[in-house]
């Protein structure tokens, strides 16, 4: 799971979030409130490569 918040987000510190869901990775943005964050291209670009390493077989 990918957490992102920005370092401006009221709902923020995302710590205990982050540490109470199993595999979950933050993603924190720089200079970036509540209501920016979906449209950060930061956040769009690492939402990409996540969902990309996602849809990949498992070769372990």
């Amino acid at each position: 799971m990918l957490v992102v918040l920005g370092d401006r987000d009221f709902s923020g510190p995302a710590d205990r979030l982050v540490a109470a869901l199993p595999n979950a990775t933050l993603l924190t943005l720089r200079k970036t409130d509540h209501f920016a964050t979906a449209s950060d291209f930061t956040c769009m670009e690492e939402v990409s490569r996540f969902l990309g390493e996602q849809d990949r077989p498992d070769t372990a």
